[in-house]
């Protein structure tokens, strides 16, 4: 989803990245405090970076049972 944009040697995005990816790449309608509120909720340690853990961690369980099934789980592709 990220492939497109110019991270400029960043570790992740920041705010005007994610919006750019959901209203030009995606193609959603979304205002940008939208954006901005799903950015800081996501970014947990408030670096106003979201990385690959941080982006993995929005989308993991918090039920124990539920988060073990899906880290223990292997890749479908890739590494």
């Amino acid at each position: 989803m990220f492939g497109g944009l110019d991270n400029k040697n960043k570790i992740g995005i920041d705010c005007d990245d994610l919006y750019y990816t959901i209203t030009q790449i995606l193609d959603v309608t979304i205002t940008k405090d939208e954006v901005f509120i799903m950015f800081y909720k996501i970014d947990k340690n408030g670096n106003g970076i979201i990385d690959y853990n941080s982006f993995a961690d929005c989308f993991t369980p918090r039920a124990y049972e539920y988060k073990i099934l899906i880290e223990s789980r292997g890749c479908f592709y890739g590494s």
